[in-house]
């Protein structure tokens, strides 16, 4: 009769672990500390190190959360499991037509050494058909701080992609939509 098992003996580290905070800020609102990390034993749907997002105590409220697999995120964290790249969509939503929105990540110190395993940072904007508007570096040589700016239009939510990749493939700002 066939039979399998599992078994661990320890975790055994593909990668280090780290992580970018995120926040937004529209003038005087603020959503802080959104995490994208990737640690050990993480999944890439929800477990219980990923935080879903409170759900809004008022109306259009301005907030950044993380999107994947139509749930919202505060934190989301990833298996440290070695891959080639790791990516996080995130939207911020409900900002006021004409304010100045920005930005901010900080990033682990694992992500700003010169011999870091992941060289390509980035923070990649979108229109709202899903074509590429913006690709910003998250340049680590900068330190460990960084942040990006835009003025709102006014549109209900405006959509991120955060790519950490070992590989030079990345995406690139006059990329055809499709390709």
């Amino acid at each position: 009769q066939e039979f399998s098992w599992t078994f661990r003996t320890k975790d055994s580290p593909f990668e280090e672990i780290w992580a970018i905070v995120l926040s937004a800020t529209n003038g005087t609102s603020k959503d802080g500390n959104n995490i994208a990390a990737v640690a050990f034993n993480g999944r890439d749907g929800e477990d219980e190190i990923d935080a879903r997002a409170i759900p809004p105590l008022t109306p259009d409220p301005f907030r950044l959360v993380f999107v994947n697999q139509n749930v919202s995120y505060e934190r989301d964290i990833r298996n440290a499991d070695g891959r080639l790249s790791h990516h996080w969509f995130f939207v911020v939503e409900n900002a006021k037509a004409g304010s100045s929105v920005t930005i901010s990540w900080e990033l682990s110190v694992q992500l700003t050494r010169d011999n870091r395993q992941y060289q390509g940072l980035q923070l990649v904007e979108f229109d709202q058909n899903g074509g590429v508007v913006n690709v910003v570096p998250m340049t680590p040589a900068d330190g460990q701080v960084g942040s990006y700016t835009y003025t709102s239009g006014g549109e209900a939510a405006r959509f991120f992609r955060i790519d950490v990749q070992k590989a030079s493939i990345l995406a690139a700002k006059n990329m055809a939509k499709g390709t």
